[in-house]
């Protein structure tokens, strides 16, 4: 933001928007050259730079997110061979960190500037409280105990679901925390629904519901990604750029991950990104099957 205000340029490309094809080509693609050669499109970048007497930053955001995440390997060395030949162009690459081995590899970690980006880190409770500030709705008196609202993306779309249903304070309590939580999702799920077509957003909360049915008790830590695919296909009305998992892991109500068996093979898992929103899903999917406290209260009591 602070390079767009001062004029310099700078290309901003999404690790989900990737095709799978050499990386030059796709930020080529992205920025609608076509039928030109890689050469030609750094070439061109590079010129752009040279005008304005500037380094042209080109960042590609998550590489660890989008169907072809797996073929960044494939291409990433030579990818930042050919751009280091250019005086005018530097390279920035987020990733999250448990993908990093996967598709950096490390003989290309280990020749790159590594920088770990933690967020708002140490002044979370005070970011977050300036951020309901500028949207205009009163924080609460109480420490936020949970991390889910000292994120950015969780609170931006929460901002929103209060603000479309005219909620000025943030609710207190237990039963507050709940309500946010269901207005945040209620919000992703009318994000997806325009995205899909679709008039209703039952097959999406259904989709959700199976999910969260699916992790507990066994997958606590996440349910192997074609496991996870098959729940979500289920309910994809295909009519969409994207899979309607895909969809929820661009909100950010998904995320992809990679767990270590006990035969030390890796694999890759999809969870909530947000461990409180989980427990919250998994709490409703529990008590759902009882009608009454006195019911609740039997397992306990046995």
């Amino acid at each position: 933001i602070r390079r767009l205000k001062q004029k310099l340029p700078t290309i901003f490309l999404l690790g989900q928007h990737y095709n799978g094809v050499n990386p030059i080509q796709f930020i080529g693609e992205r920025l609608g050259f076509e039928n030109v050669s890689p050469l030609e499109i750094l070439s061109a970048i590079n010129s752009l730079g040279e005008t304005y007497n500037s380094r042209v930053l080109i960042i590609i955001d998550a590489l660890n997110e989008g169907t072809y995440r797996n073929l960044w390997s494939d291409f990433i060395i030579d990818f930042l061979h050919q751009c280091e030949k250019y005086e005018f162009i530097d390279i920035v690459l987020s990733c999250r960190d448990t993908y990093l081995d996967y598709i950096l590899l490390k003989n290309v970690l280990n020749k790159l500037p590594l920088i770990i980006h933690e967020g708002f880190k140490g002044t979370q409770s005070t970011a977050a409280r300036k951020y309901l500030e500028n949207n205009n709705i009163k924080a609460p008196n109480t420490p936020f105990l949970s991390q889910e609202f000292t994120n950015p993306l969780f609170l931006k779309i929460v901002c929103q679901s209060m603000k479309n249903n005219k909620i000025s304070e943030f609710p207190k309590g237990i039963l507050g925390f709940n309500t946010l939580f269901e207005y945040y999702l209620q919000s992703i799920e009318s994000i997806i629904a325009k995205k899909l077509n679709m008039f209703n957003t039952i097959p999406i909360r259904q989709s959700i519901i199976n999910f969260t049915e699916a992790l507990y008790p066994d997958n606590l830590w996440g349910i192997p990604y074609m496991e996870a695919l098959s729940i979500f296909d289920k309910f994809d009305n295909k009519k969409g750029d994207m899979t309607l998992m895909d969809l929820f892991i661009t909100e950010g109500l998904l995320s992809i991950d990679y767990e270590v068996s006990t035969n030390k093979d890796s694999f890759e898992v999809v969870r909530f990104v947000f461990e409180r929103f989980g427990d919250y899903c998994i709490a409703n999917n529990i008590l759902k099957n009882y009608k009454t406290q006195a019911e609740l209260e039997k397992p306990f009591l046995e």
